[in-house]
Parts: C-alpha cells; structure tokens; sequence
C-alpha cells in the first residue's frame, strides 16, 4: 500500500474554488483592458467603503492570526464605480493580510489633503500597510503586473497568490483618474498607497493605459 493519502473532497473543493476565482479575476482584468470600457459613476463614501472591507476580511485576518486596523479621517466622498473602487481596495487589503504574520496587524488609514492643482476637493490617500516581510527593492515597480508574482517566502503560509489582485486594483485606480505605488515600509513590511481626486471622474480604457505606461 502507498503511504499517501488520496485527495480528500476538501481538497478537490479548495482547488475547485481557487480556480474559480482565478478565471473570475482574468476575466475582470480583460474587461478593464478593453478599449471603450466605461464606468458607473456614483458618490462613493471612501470611509464607509473602507469600513465595509475592513469588517469582511477581519474573518479572513482573524483565521490567520492577524488583525485589522482602520482610521479614516475627514470627508472622504468621491465620484467613480462603487464596485471597481471595492475591488481595488479589497484586493490591496487582501494581499496585505496574506503576507501578514501571525499577531500582526494590518494598518489602512485614509485622509483627504489640499492639492494646489484640484481647488474643488483636494485628494484622498489610502495607506495599506502590512508588517510582513516586505518586497525586494528590484521587485516594487512589478508587482502590479498581471502574473508577477514576487517570490512565495513572502508569504507566511508559502503562497504567493496567482498575481492579479494587484493588477486589478491597478487598473481601477488608473481608471480613476488615480495612482497607485508601493513600498517598504521603514520597520518592515509593504505599504501600499493609493491615491484618487475627491472629485475623480473615469478615464477611459486608453485614456488609462497612457497613465500606467
């Protein structure tokens, strides 16, 4: 008899799943690529928003033994896709608490600052910051490429993800008018920092792709 065990159903569901997930987010990806896409726009409370994705991936953060922390200052009100902007914010929260060791935190803060160029609102910043290993210095200016995965030791558990979390929030955030740029922190860890207008209106597909490029 072979000492290994046969695939449990957990195990056939796990990667059922996993795969799942990842034809939804290619998908995502090509649609945002796709010259011509355009977004709703609505009044989106980035606070609120914010609080909403911090509340959900607490479960997630809590089975991993870390947890999540938020301060949000100000009116932080905007124009742009509700669902786009949650994604991009997600999917940043997400990745940071998947490389967050066990008993760390993760830290999100957003505030609205002045800027001599958007007299009407001002920008807002969200900081992600996690207390993990942080990036290869080589590596910060790829890691919001579709695909590119930074090597697994990054992460605790050993998994790197499938690398398109990151490129999705990129694009949304291109497609905001936004930017998006990360670092390590000093002390250690990555943080991640959007920036978006407090009166952001969508770019187009093209409009975006000259933003990123």
């Amino acid at each position: 008899m072979s000492g290994s065990s046969p695939p449990t159903s957990t195990a056939f569901a796990r990667e059922a799943e996993r795969l799942e997930q990842l034809i939804a987010r290619t998908l995502k990806l090509a649609s945002l690529e796709r010259p011509g896409h355009t977004l709703e726009q609505a009044r989106v409370d980035v606070g609120e928003l914010l609080q909403t994705i911090a509340a959900d991936v607490a479960i997630e953060a809590a089975a991993r033994g870390c947890q999540v922390e938020l301060a949000a200052d100000g009116e932080l009100a905007l124009s742009g896709d509700p669902e786009l902007l949650r994604s991009a914010f997600e999917n940043v929260i997400r990745n940071a608490v998947r490389f967050s060791p066990t008993r760390g935190a993760v830290v999100i803060s957003a505030r609205r600052r002045p800027a001599d160029d958007r007299p009407q609102g001002g920008l807002i910043d969200v900081i992600v910051r996690d207390h993990g290993p942080g990036v290869p210095e080589k590596d910060l200016g790829l890691i919001f490429e579709p695909f590119y995965r930074v090597d697994a030791a990054r992460g605790h558990d050993g998994t790197g993800g499938e690398g398109l979390g990151l490129a999705i929030a990129s694009r949304a955030v291109a497609l905001h008018g936004g930017h998006i740029v990360a670092r390590n922190a000093e002390g250690g860890g990555l943080a991640v920092s959007i920036t978006l207008s407090a009166t952001s209106h969508a770019r187009s597909a093209e409009q975006a792709a000259v933003a990123v490029a």
